[in-house]
């Protein structure tokens, strides 16, 4: 796709029946396919077949990296995988942070991963696949990830979009703020660390039903985002 306006540069049909996954650099393609339970590596000139495996797994939904590194998570398994780039045998492994694990991509440095279960988005660490920031997704139904240090591609089958995502706007686990009343989060709040809470969802705020609103905020506390749905919201300015 164009980087431009996501329109259709080139297109073949996928290897087999049900095309999960993709994701690579200008000169690697890494691919999934669900029904066929394979990983491939396929051709960037006409997205031919150049090498094929097994997949770990039996629900392979998101594969990326780059040239000399291959990220994959399993939505049965509940893992988060590196492959080998030479066979696909498993590297490393460890749970994903949710129960549906759906994308995932980035490069050798980079982990981006979305879930459908949790409705987020994720950086994970390349050490041991932990969550380092995370975000709640644009839409309720996210499918697919994949960029690099600086860039995130996303695409959601509720909102049936493809997006290009903030990489600074992930929540890192702890960030500092002045606690000031609770939020109940929607599914499509996010937060930007550098000072701006946007609301695109009807959210409750000190016992008020706010609009899609955007807050200015100030730094000035520590606050956990624990999973349950609930955040402390940073202090207003």
């Amino acid at each position: 796709l164009s980087t431009t306006d996501f329109s259709v540069d080139r297109e073949a049909a996928s290897p087999s029946t049900f095309p999960f996954g993709i994701g690579g650099d200008a000169d690697t393609i890494w691919h999934c396919d669900l029904l066929a339970r394979k990983v491939y590596e396929l051709s960037t000139t006409d997205f031919s077949i150049d090498r094929e495996a097994a997949s770990p797994s039996t629900y392979a939904l998101g594969i990326g990296g780059d040239a000399s590194t291959i990220w994959h998570c399993d939505a049965t398994a509940d893992k988060i995988y590196e492959l080998s780039t030479t066979d696909f045998s498993i590297d490393r492994e460890a749970a994903s942070p949710g129960a549906f694990p759906n994308g995932i991509g980035g490069d050798a440095s980079t982990i981006w991963h979305c879930d459908r279960d949790t409705e987020k988005i994720y950086e994970l660490s390349t050490t041991d696949f932990s969550i380092d920031r995370e975000a709640a997704s644009p839409d309720t139904t996210p499918y697919g990830i994949g960029g690099d240090a600086d860039t995130i591609w996303h695409c959601d089958s509720t909102a049936d979009k493809i997006y290009e995502l903030d990489a600074a706007a992930l929540l890192p686990s702890y960030t500092y703020a002045r606690l000031i009343g609770t939020v109940v989060t929607p599914y499509s709040l996010k937060v930007r660390h550098t000072g701006t809470v946007t609301y695109h969802k009807l959210v409750r705020l000190d016992g008020i039903i706010r609009p899609p609103y955007s807050l200015k905020t100030r730094l000035v506390g520590i606050v956990r985002s624990p999973y349950s749905g609930f955040v402390r919201l940073l202090g207003v300015v």
